[in-house]
């Protein structure tokens, strides 16, 4: 397997991810032909072809220390199918740094995503807890970023009823961002979730990074549950990505009270400009996308592997 490849590939200025995905299948996995490979393809030094190639080496040792799994796209097995149909636009990463279950990334039936504001209405917190609980009752993997508000509670509510949990996070995985949340990450993948992020350990946040965080949300999910959202936020980048990338998009349908509220705002532009639906209640998600008994079925043999370590 190419991972140290890919890593070093990244290391360079200049080659983005497209063009390493593009060869990704064919740049060598030792050295010597990296070595070549670089200096024909990319007119690259030997010098500056081993420093990135340290470089890939220490990130690899960093992964090992701090019990993070670097997946490299060419992993047909490992790497997430969903990724593969990303918006080419916004490619999918070439390696994956994943923290706990890999496992939590393969499930074949339905995987929804849980997004909103940080900044929810009480309601708003309770209907994200909801969809959280009504998830792990239906043993549907939970995906959100971690982030206060909305995505918080719909994890709490997945995980307070023993479901599985992903987040996506905007940094490498040698942190946790909020701080708060740390206590909240331990326990994902604790439950046989998992923390994801396309950065290697050591890389900070960035006002970008938020914004490839958001296109991985709904990349890594089928269906994205927008709770509440204000006029702006990244919940308008995250359902751009989805309606991209062929994800289904749901907006929750706010109470009389709420209407004008200025957390439930941008709900409404969702809904006209990204091709969503409304949606009251988490009942409501097997009559609206597929029968509970088809997804339910798919899923128990998984749920069973991953409860006994698998």
């Amino acid at each position: 397997m190419n991972i140290t490849s890919l890593i070093a590939l990244q290391r360079f200025r200049g080659i983005g991810y497209k063009r390493v995905l593009k060869v990704a299948h064919e740049v060598p996995s030792d050295f010597n032909g990296f070595k070549e490979y670089v200096g024909f393809k990319f007119s690259r030094d030997e010098a500056e072809t081993r420093h990135a190639w340290d470089q890939a080496l220490q990130i690899i040792e960093q992964c090992e220390n701090l019990r993070i799994r670097p997946v490299a796209v060419t992993d047909q097995t490992s790497y997430p199918k969903r990724l593969y149909s990303m918006d080419s636009k916004k490619p999918n990463p070439p390696v994956l740094y994943v923290k706990g279950s890999i496992d939590a990334l393969h499930f074949d039936s339905l995987v929804i995503s849980i997004i909103g504001t940080r900044h929810p209405t009480e309601n708003g917190i309770r209907v994200a807890y909801d969809f959280g609980r009504f998830a792990a009752h239906n043993h549907i993997p939970v995906v959100s970023g971690l982030a206060y508000g909305c995505d918080a509670n719909g994890h709490i509510g997945c995980l307070e009823h023993g479901g599985i949990a992903v987040a996506v996070m905007a940094h490498g995985l040698d942190m946790v961002y909020p701080p708060e949340h740390l206590s909240l990450a331990d326990q994902i993948v604790e439950q046989n979730g998992c923390l994801v992020s396309e950065y290697p350990p050591g890389v900070p946040i960035t006002r970008w990074s938020f914004v490839d965080r958001d296109r991985l949300q709904s990349g890594l999910s089928d269906s994205v549950i927008v709770i509440q959202t204000g006029k702006k936020g990244g919940t308008h980048h995250t359902a751009k990505f989805a309606k991209n990338q062929g994800r289904r998009i749901f907006c929750v349908q706010p109470t009389i009270d709420e209407s004008r509220h200025p957390a439930v705002a941008g709900t409404y532009d969702i809904i006209q400009y990204q091709d969503a639906k409304w949606i009251s209640m988490p009942e409501q998600l097997f009559s609206m996308i597929g029968n509970q008994t088809e997804y339910g079925n798919q899923t128990d043999s998984r749920q069973e592997q991953l409860q006994l370590g698998f």
